[in-house]
């Protein structure tokens, strides 16, 4: 198991929340990503947005506990084919 955590900034969320589902444009502005949910909305279309190194494809994307890689997400923000993320956040979900 990766430790990411010491890479990247950590955001918590709940167990509760990944069940009911957080919209991806949510979870960028949690982690500090996007400065607005507009702001992710837009760069969902251009490809800007990653979630575990997959560029996110729809703004109705929920993340739930599927998502979870070793216990965590990783979203990154970026040119579309740039594989190290300037601004990434590790997810680290409460109670695991």
């Amino acid at each position: 198991m990766i430790d990411w955590a010491w890479m990247f900034g950590t955001t918590l969320v709940t167990s509760g929340e990944l069940e009911q589902g957080i919209p991806v444009p949510e979870l960028f502005c949690r982690a500090g990503l996007c400065v607005s949910r507009s702001e992710a909305r837009r760069l969902i279309k251009q490809w800007g947005l990653y979630m575990n190194h997959k560029a996110v494809m729809a703004i109705e994307t929920l993340v739930t506990h599927a998502d979870l890689l070793d216990s965590g997400i990783i979203l990154g923000r970026g040119r579309k084919r740039r594989q190290v993320y300037k601004r990434g956040r590790w997810i680290a979900v409460e109670g695991t």
